[in-house]
């Protein structure tokens, strides 16, 4: 249906000048930049560690932590390392450990508060999903509703009418394209086009299960 497609085109430029007006989510250049900026400060974090910029699943990662980071402006912060890069090899895979390349993107939460060396030794985060239990763009959507509930008393008032809009900032500027936010239009896939497996249920060490299987 060319409406439906005109339509569908039209809310996805919507979407995406609203988020480059609104969202900060910068690539650390180095492991020290990463430490200063994340582990040296009392903000709440959302990382994106890629294996590189390009791969379809790390542009997909990277949108949709630009959706989250819009949704979160003014309580937390996101940024994305590239482990691809030769100087981010100790931090992703020493220190962060990371599984070898290739791999997946991966989600880290930072805590809000402390998290120096000092404070909170060899802290590097928690992995905020596997994504062979959730649907990444399904976590990051329950991500961004807990961030902002366990958060509102810290979130400008009219944020919370408008996720993400207009006074969203510390610095109470306004930037262009600010306002009522788009409905977002998370990347991945919707309930009913996942393939559906075989239901299986039964009892397992004293508890009811209900595992399915083919996905």
């Amino acid at each position: 249906d060319p409406e439906k497609i005109i339509s569908w085109a039209r809310a996805v430029a919507k979407e995406w000048r609203w988020l480059y007006s609104q969202t900060d989510v910068p690539t650390f250049k180095s492991s020290s930049d990463f430490r200063r900026s994340v582990l040296g400060s009392l903000d709440l974090w959302f990382v994106v560690f890629t294996d590189g910029m390009f791969c379809g699943p790390c542009r997909t990662a990277i949108t949709n932590l630009l959706r989250l980071s819009a949704g979160v402006a003014g309580l937390a912060k996101a940024a994305i390392v590239d482990c691809e890069a030769d100087e981010m090899h100790g931090l992703c895979y020493d220190d962060v450990k990371l599984p070898p390349p290739p791999h997946s993107p991966e989600i880290r939460i930072f805590r809000k508060g402390p998290k120096d060396n000092a404070t909170a030794p060899n802290y590097y985060g928690d992995c905020l999903f596997d994504s062979h239990d959730v649907q990444p763009h399904v976590a990051l959507k329950l991500a961004e509703l807990v961030a902002r509930n366990a958060l509102a008393d810290e979130m400008p008032q009219e944020a919370l009418f408008a996720a993400g809009g207009k006074g969203d900032y510390e610095d109470g500027e306004d930037r262009p394209g600010s306002g009522e936010r788009p409905q977002p239009m998370w990347n991945g896939h919707t309930e009913a086009e996942l393939p559906r497996g075989i239901a299986w249920g039964g009892q397992q060490q004293g508890r009811a299960v209900h595992q399915q299987i083919g996905h």
